[in-house]
């Protein structure tokens, strides 16, 4: 009956059915009774409620992301030190996740608590660069389409000047991915830093940076580092975006609830697919991860190794170490993993029992 009547009011007819013996009028009553009771049923929705879930949705997202980053971070300090230095650390040899709880142990007896964030702050620094990074290279994409459609210059070659933009761009973003590189594995004296302000480790290694980088010294190779780092940086983001979309395909499905949803639960699927895609992409480009940083700190004299460029690199540690050799420290970036979907799993929860308290409270 209801459908009969919203069709009739929608097209201006209706089906005329065997068994329908009631007047138009009557159906339109009839619809306006069943809204009326429909209305009546589902309460009006609390501003006030909304407010507050919109607020804890988002404190939780933001809290949930910074939580994973600073609770996985001395796994991945271990994980770094591992796969630079496999000799110099052989309890780091073991690989088991849990092993990595005892290492813990011993770096804090040794070198204290703050030594397992070492080099956090120039992280979170390197992380807003990469803000201002990716920013100015979607100005640079937009302007510089705009220009091609003005142009006659090949496309292969405009490509390459973007690019060219692109590693321009990069440049002053890499001394603090350096730096936080430098720092997690041990390339200036935790125990200084930790005494003192980090910031002054960060003024210290960014200013050798720039300074080798136009005057290298003999043994060191900046730019070559340089290169292979925004190499890494090029083909880490290209996988996380693919990553992204298909695990934004299988997991944000299209059909629409009827259950209204808080906005966190709407969101949740997107933070899974961000930290998924990221974990994915870190676990793809692992061994490359580990060539780059072996010249990073090559090129810091951090350590005695006599690389002279990313492929020569490569095929040292494949002849040293073998295929293995480039994934050391895997069993901290399963620890990392487990982290940060504890994290993520345990943000749900605890959202969601907050939001069921609201709703008791509303109710």
């Amino acid at each position: 009956m209801t459908l009969t009547a919203i069709w009739e009011l929608g097209f201006g007819s209706r089906p005329i059915l065997p068994t329908d013996n009631c007047t138009p009028e009557a159906d339109v009553q009839h619809v306006e009774n069943e809204i009326l009771a429909s209305i009546g049923f589902y309460n009006t929705p609390n501003e006030n409620k909304e407010q507050y879930e919109n607020i804890l949705g988002l404190t939780s997202a933001v809290t949930s992301l910074v939580s994973s980053s600073f609770l996985s971070y001395p796994f991945i300090s271990i994980r770094n030190r591992h796969q630079v230095f496999p000799t110099r650390y052989p309890s780091l040899a073991k690989q088991h996740p849990f092993h990595n709880l005892n290492i813990l142990k011993d770096l804090i007896r040794k070198e204290g608590l703050k030594s397992l964030w070492i080099g956090y702050g120039a992280g979170l620094l390197c992380q807003s660069a990469f803000v201002i990074y990716e920013a100015g290279c979607n100005v640079v994409s937009v302007k510089g389409n705009q220009l091609k459609s003005k142009s006659t210059i090949p496309r292969r070659v405009w490509d390459l000047g973007i690019a060219g933009m692109h590693f321009l761009l990069y440049i002053p973003l890499y001394p603090f991915y350096r730096t936080s590189v430098l720092l997690r594995l041990g390339g200036y004296d935790s125990r200084l830093v930790t005494k003192k302000s980090e910031l002054s480790s960060i003024k210290k290694l960014t200013v050798d940076f720039w300074l080798t980088l136009f005057h290298p010294e003999v043994g060191r190779i900046p730019w070559t580092t340089l290169i292979s780092a925004y190499i890494h940086h090029y083909i880490f983001d290209y996988i996380q975006a693919v990553c992204h979309l298909r695990f934004c395909r299988m997991l944000l499905s299209t059909k629409k609830s009827n259950k209204r949803e808080t906005m966190l639960h709407s969101f949740f699927p997107e933070l899974v697919c961000v930290v998924g895609s990221h974990l994915l992409a870190r676990l793809i480009t692992y061994p490359m991860e580990t060539i780059v940083y072996s010249l990073i700190a090559q090129d810091a004299n951090l350590s005695t190794t006599k690389y002279s460029g990313l492929f020569h690199c490569a095929l040292s540690i494949l002849r040293e170490r073998g295929w293995k050799g480039l994934y050391l420290g895997m069993n901290g970036f399963l620890s990392e993993a487990c982290v940060s979907w504890t994290v993520l799993e345990g943000t749900y929860y605890i959202y969601t029992g907050t939001a069921n308290v609201l709703d008791w409270m509303y109710s």
